[in-house]
Order: structure tokens, then C-alpha cells, then sequence
């Protein structure tokens, strides 16, 4: 007799093995608790023997997938095959058994193994069992009751999801919804990933992958009616970490969230599409050595566009992706390199240029012609030197403008050069080069709200409110848009006007405190005094923030 795959056992009020919401063990056998990684007990391992006890009676286990996501869902959601017809008093008993202990909800099962095995004793003396527990409305053996077709009609969506998960070699795809909704276009926030093991390295790799994959989807906006992408530089300002943020500072009706891990040369993702509108979800796992730049820098964009956006399909001819590499290593070294360079703190963007710069310098070495590296070195040179202009500059400069004369159809290169010459009050030939990147994407939403700032600070209301304006028409659920484009009017003393918009600001984002902290604001200037108290108090409510109670003092002063 051989015990095998005892990895996972632990003594009681020892210390876990994994994290809260970390799943391990062998999918098969796991039990719904277990799959969702929640705390487990001996629950667990009853419903994990009654899977074996299936598997006797039947030969196969009761879930099953192509893969281990596929196979977890299963678990979750979905009824096996029924057992066997009983032939006989015995067979009846034996069942009566194993469906005690497949009941998806723990309280419902067996409440220790001693009771469990007291009734198999009982069942192989030709007993009933003599512990009867009311049975669960979850149990996977319970009968189909009121309208069959109904019940036909949710188990084939949870097949046909089944099947989506279950193909992850596959191109294949499951829209979340059949119809839009009010706005032409829905927002997608891409989070940072998540490496498993918490180790430093990794988790700068999977922010790191997941900048690139907001860049991939954003370089498709242009041809889907479909969706937007909720840009890199908002997800850090904001601290996006979960489809609840997403939605709450966002207004991203999807969020696509990322789970890795990283095991010799093989990479192991699971992304996950969230309908933040009404929590439904799709999964699909990426395993693939690390050196399949096709897995991670084209299919992982390809499909959440596809999941997104069913009907997608990119004019015939347009290059999708013109700023790849083909050299594994230097894309390795651009993701680490771009992941330290999107590190938050509080909120605040805490980049660290210096970790970064040794990352992407491998990368233009492994591939002189990688555009999006020298973009990113000149960017993190420029971040590293940028108090000391005269250091720094020169060599920013440089490595931008290589990125530029590599790939002229680029938007970055002439976006971050922009900065660059604002920076150093060169604002001319800032415009120049804001303008030369929205040649190649006009509706380029960081490049239209740097430019919109630049007329601003300039004194030029007219022009920096038609730059706004395109932004909001570009992406029209852009919490940011509204507040950019509102706190122009405000800035122009209409007062009236910033709050018009900002109240739309606070309709896209029903859970975003810094709306109603505005809308306060906006209330105190018109002496609208009730309404600014509403406002802030709201904003407390939601999240409490050192300016909204300087403003309340302030109001009640």
C-alpha cells in the first residue's frame, strides 16, 4: 500500500501552508471551499473521500477539464454525470452515502469522519443511514424541480463557459454580455498581475507583463467600436488592484485581473475578465515556456480583445503589434525593466529608475532594434536624472529619439520626448512633438490630457477645452476625462460648468470619493453651502482623506 500526494496535510492550529484566497492541491479532489481558497477543515477532506468513493463506484471522477482552471470551475459550478441507475438495496445505500459527502455546502455534510464511517458500517449491514442531514439546495445530486427547460438552458451556458476554459490552446472566446448598455463603448482596466510567491522579482515581472498588455489592448482601440483601455499611468496613480477598484475609481465595466507563476523556463497565467456590472466572469490559463514571445506578447492582447469584443477582427493588412521583439531575452528584460517602473505608493507613482535602467539596457543589447525598450530606457534615464537636467537629458533624449527613427508609426517616443522639452520650458517644441505622436493616434488619451495641460498652464482655455473634449469623445466612460475637463472650468472660474461635468464624473464612477470631493468644492464656490456638506460628507463616507476634511473645516468655519 503506497500514501501519495500527502504535500498538503498540516496538523490543526499549525501554521497554513498558503495564503487566504491561494489555491493548491490537486483539482479533482478539491472541494468548492478549497477551489475558492478559502479556510478549510475536515469538511473538506469528506468531500475529497467522497470523490474517491465516486471514482470506485464509476471508474472517473465526478469534475473534469482540460485544465486545472477548467476543472476548478467545475467544481464550483457545475453537476457531474449522475451515478449509476441503483440496481439494488445496496447499491441504494452506497449512494446515499457518497451524496452526504458531495454536498457543496460544508455545514451540509458529514460533520465528522467518525459519523461517516458509522454510516458506511451501517450500509454494508444493510441499514439505512443512520445520520440523515437536511440536504443542501446546492447538492449535486439534487432532482430538477419546476421548469426543465430552464434548468436546460443555465447548464448549457455553464457547458458552453466549460468549453471556453477548457481549450487553453485555443483561440477561443465567450462574450460577457449580448448588448452594450447606454454608452457606445465599455472601459477595460487591466490590473497588475499577481505572482504567487510574493517574491520581489516576480512581482515586478508581473506588473511588468501587465503594462505590456494594457499597451497591446490599447493598440487595437482603433479598430473595435467596442472598448477602451483605461491607461497605464491611471492604474498606478489610482492603485488599481481588483475589478471592485476598477470599477469604483475607473468606471471600467471589465476588469482583467492576473494570477502567475513562474517555474524554471515556464510561465503559468491565469486571466481572469471581469464583468464588474454583474460579477460574471471568464478564465483561461497561459502556460508556455517564457521564450514563446507569440504566447505573451501577442495572444494573452488577442484574446481578452476577443472576450471583450466577440466580434473582433483586426482590417486585413495592419500590423497589430509592430513594436515586438523576437529575442526571448530581450523581452525579458523589458518586462522586468517596465515593471519597476511602475511601482505606487499611497497613491503616487514610485517608479525606480535605477532598478529599471540595468533591465532595459539587456534588452536593446539582445535586440538593437526593440523600439518599446529604448522607449522605456529613455523614459527611466529621464526619471533617474531629471533633477539634474543637464545629466540627464542628453542621454534621454538620445535613446527616445532612437525609439522614434525604429518605429515611426510609435506614439510614446514623441509623447515621453514631449514631457522631456515641457519639463525644460522648451513648450514649443513640446506641442511639436505631443502633436507628431497624435498624428499616429489621434485619440491618444495621455498625449491629448499632457497637451490639454500645456495650453492650460499657457493660458490657452479654448484650445486646452477642444483637446479635453476629444478625449471624453475618445473614451467616453474616463472618470479622468471629466475630471480634467472639469477642473479646466473651474479653473476658469465656471463654477457652474465644473460641477455639471463633474456630476457625470460621479454617475460613470458611483464609488469614486474624489467626485464628490470636487462636487463640493464646486457647491462651496457657487455658496451652494447644504449641498457642498452633502457632497463631502459622502466622500468621507466612501474613503476618508486629509483635503475633504481641511474643506469641511473650512465650510463650517
Amino acid at each position: 500500500l503506497k500514501i501519495l500526494d500527502f504535500g498538503l496535510a498540516r496538523l490543526l492550529g499549525l501554521a497554513r501552508l498558503t495564503r487566504t484566497g491561494t489555491v493548491m492541491g490537486t483539482a479533482a479532489y478539491m472541494s468548492p471551499e478549497q477551489a475558492r481558497g478559502e479556510d478549510v477543515g475536515p469538511s473538506s477532506d469528506i468531500w475529497s473521500l467522497g470523490i474517491v468513493l465516486y471514482e470506485m463506484l464509476t471508474g472517473r471522477v465526478p469534475y473534469e477539464g482540460d485544465s486545472d482552471v477548467a476543472m476548478i470551475y467545475s467544481v464550483i459550478n457545475t453537476d457531474p454525470a449522475p451515478l449509476p441507475p441503483a440496481k439494488d438495496k445496496d447499491s441504494r445505500l452506497c449512494q446515499d452515502v457518497i451524496r452526504h459527502c458531495l454536498v457543496r455546502d460544508p455545514k451540509d455534510r458529514y460533520p465528522s469522519a467518525r459519523i461517516l464511517a458509522e454510516d458506511i458500517e451501517n450500509s454494508r449491514e444493510g441499514s439505512k443511514a443512520a445520520h440523515h442531514y437536511r440536504s443542501s439546495k446546492s447538492s449535486i445530486f439534487s432532482k430538477p424541480r419546476g421548469r426543465p427547460w430552464a434548468r436546460l438552458i443555465v447548464s448549457g451556458l455553464a457547458l458552453a463557459l466549460l468549453a471556453a476554459l477548457a481549450i487553453p490552446q485555443s483561440r477561443g472566446f465567450l462574450g460577457l454580455l449580448t448588448g452594450i448598455g447606454r454608452y457606445d463603448k465599455l472601459g477595460v482596466a487591466v490590473t497588475p498581475f499577481v505572482f504567487v510567491d510574493d517574491e520581489s522579482t516576480g512581482a515586478v515581472f508581473g506588473r511588468g507583463l501587465s503594462a505590456a498588455l494594457i499597451e497591446r489592448l490599447a493598440g487595437l482601440e482603433p479598430y473595435t467600436d467596442r472598448f477602451w483601455v483605461v491607461p497605464l499611468e491611471e492604474i498606478i496613480r489610482r492603485e488599481v488592484t481588483d475589478e471592485k477598484v476598477a470599477r469604483a475609481t475607473e468606471g471600467a465595466e471589465r476588469a482583467v485581473t492576473g494570477s502567475m507563476a513562474v517555474v524554471g523556463d515556464t510561465i503559468s497565467l491565469t486571466l481572469t475578465v471581469h464583468d464588474t456590472e454583474n460579477g460574471k466572469l471568464v478564465a483561461r490559463e497561459f502556460r508556455d515556456l517564457a521564450g514563446n514571445l507569440k504566447t505573451w506578447q501577442n495572444e494573452l492582447a488577442a484574446w481578452v480583445a476577443r472576450v471583450v469584443d466577440p466580434d473582433f477582427e483586426a482590417p486585413v493588412g495592419v500590423r497589430l503589434h509592430p513594436r515586438g521583439t523576437k529575442v526571448p531575452t530581450a523581452f525579458l528584460a523589458y518586462v522586468v525593466g517596465s515593471g519597476y517602473l511602475t511601482l505606487a505608493v499611497d497613491g503616487r507613482p514610485a517608479p525606480l529608475p535605477e532598478e529599471a535602467i540595468p533591465n532595459l539596457e539587456k534588452a536593446v543589447a539582445a535586440d538593437s532594434s526593440y523600439t518599446c525598450a529604448w522607449t522605456m530606457l529613455g523614459r527611466a534615464v529621464w526619471l533617474r536624472d531629471r533633477n539634474d537636467p543637464a545629466k540627464g537629458v542628453g542621454e534621454a533624449e538620445a535613446n527616445l529619439a532612437t525609439a522614434a527613427r525604429l518605429d515611426s508609426t510609435s506614439v510614446w517616443p514623441h509623447t515621453y520626448l514631449g514631457d522631456l522639452k515641457a519639463w525644460l520650458g522648451e513648450n514649443d517644441q513640446a506641442v511639436e512633438h505631443y502633436l507628431r505622436a497624435l498624428d499616429q493616434d489621434p485619440a491618444h488619451v495621455p498625449t491629448l490630457n499632457k497637451l490639454a495641460v500645456l495650453h492650460m498652464n499657457q493660458g490657452r482655455m479654448e484650445e486646452a477645452e477642444a483637446i479635453y473634449r476629444r478625449s471624453v469623445a475618445a473614451r467616453p466612460r474616463f472618470p479622468r476625462a471629466y475630471r480634467d475637463l472639469g477642473l479646466l472650468r473651474y479653473y476658469d472660474s465656471d463654477y457652474e460648468g465644473a460641477r455639471k461635468i463633474w456630476e457625470e464624473w460621479a454617475e460613470l464612477a458611483p464609488d469614486d470619493y474624489a467626485a464628490y470631493s470636487l462636487l463640493g468644492v464646486a457647491s462651496f464656490e457657487l455658496e451652494d453651502y447644504d449641498h457642498a456638506e452633502e457632497m463631502f460628507l459622502h466622500s468621507l463616507e466612501i474613503e476618508p482623506s486629509f483635503a475633504v476634511y481641511e474643506n469641511l473645516a473650512t465650510l463650517y468655519y
